[in-house]
C-alpha cells in the first residue's frame, strides 16, 4: 500500500456512505474488514487510517470527502457529496 494509505481511507469512504453515521476509525476499520473491503494491514490500522484521515481533512479542507465531527469521529463531508 501507499504511504497516504488509499485502500484503507477509500474503504473507509464506502463503510460511512453504507452506515450513514459518523463511526471511530476502530469503528471503520472493523466493518471494512467485515465487508471485505480491505484486508488486515499492520499491526493498529485504526491508528494508520486516523492519521489518513486527519491528513486528508488537512490538506484538502472542505474539498476533503471527510470531516472530523468529534474526538475520534469521522463522518462524511455534506458540503462534497
Amino acid at each position: 500500500m501507499g504511504s497516504n494509505h488509499p485502500n484503507l481511507v477509500t474503504a473507509a469512504e464506502e463503510v460511512l456512505r453504507l452506515t450513514k453515521r459518523p463511526m471511530t476509525c476502530r469503528e471503520l476499520v472493523l466493518e471494512s474488514l467485515k465487508l471485505g473491503l480491505v484486508k488486515k494491514c499492520g499491526a493498529t490500522p485504526q491508528n494508520t487510517l486516523s492519521a489518513s484521515l486527519n491528513r486528508n481533512i488537512a490538506n484538502k479542507g472542505i474539498a476533503s470527502p471527510f470531516i472530523k465531527v468529534d474526538r475520534g469521529r469521522y463522518g462524511l463531508n455534506p458540503l462534497n457529496r
